[in-house]
């Protein structure tokens, strides 16, 4: 009798070559976003490998793997419950299956700098063309929960961007999300750390807010002066199209999904 081998490990080490289309999907993607294209990128939320296939038929720019909704398939509330080894498996089972480009909300960083960066490695070797992470402490709050609240020191939190961008390859795009306006802090304080962000590493800066106007983000896009594009999240003003905001000065890029 032939002895079988042993199996690998479930969920990262099982893949086929898809990661790796991924990844130069998401080399594609980065460029798409850095280049302040007219044509807003549209990334839409999934949460396996059916939703990511119906996305990348509609023919949408990648996918957007929200930790809500990946809390939610586990019967989970969205408070850093889901791990990163657990999120890792979820983005290989999407990138063995679909060659769509797809960006994973890490949340807060899954603790440390050093947690960071080790998140960061198993997401890129899973296939994931990017992450982003936000400065919401630890227990982080789903955006659409509580009031005015404090956010991650700005030097802690760069200390995790710094330590992503070290731990990844270029191609590998790192968005930060700050909640200032979201938890009322204001305009100066989003651009602080926009601003500190943007030095930290970070390739884009997501502009969060509850305002159903729209008008937060554009107040952010008309002050803003850095050089990495402005991206948000439209579930507060999903009236306003992504041609709408890319025209005001906001992106050219534009990321629709559930709030997290």
């Amino acid at each position: 009798m032939i002895p079988c081998p042993p199996s690998p490990p479930h969920g990262i080490a099982q893949q086929s070559r898809r990661p790796l289309q991924n990844r130069v999907g998401g080399s594609r993607l980065r460029d798409r976003l850095k280049s302040g294209s007219a044509d807003p990128a549209i990334l839409l939320g999934v949460h396996n490998p059916m939703t990511a296939a119906l996305v990348q038929r509609a023919g949408f720019s990648g996918g957007w793997l929200s930790s809500l909704e990946v809390s939610t398939v586990y019967g989970l509330p969205d408070r850093n419950l889901i791990s990163a080894d657990l999120v890792g498996n979820v983005v290989s089972a999407i990138c063995s299956r679909v060659s769509l480009p797809l960006m994973v909300d890490a949340d807060n960083g899954y603790g440390s700098p050093l947690g960071a960066a080790r998140a960061a490695r198993l997401l890129s070797d899973a296939g994931a063309a990017g992450l982003a992470i936000e400065d919401n402490p630890f227990p982080k709050m789903n955006s659409f929960s509580g009031g005015a609240a404090e956010l991650e020191s700005i030097d802690d939190y760069c200390a995790k961007v710094s330590a992503i961008r070290d731990a990844v390859d270029d191609d590998f795009l790192v968005i930060s999300r700050t909640e200032a306006l979201i938890r009322g802090h204001g305009l100066d304080a989003a651009l602080k750390r926009a601003e500190a962000y943007e030095q930290s590493g970070a390739d884009l800066i997501l502009i969060h807010t509850r305002d159903s106007t729209g008008s937060e983000v554009r107040d952010v896009a008309e002050a803003w002066s850095g050089n990495s594009p402005l991206v948000t999240v439209p579930t507060a003003f999903p009236e306003i199209t992504a041609q709408e905001l890319g025209g005001s000065g906001l992106l050219g890029d534009h990321l629709r999904q559930p709030s997290d």
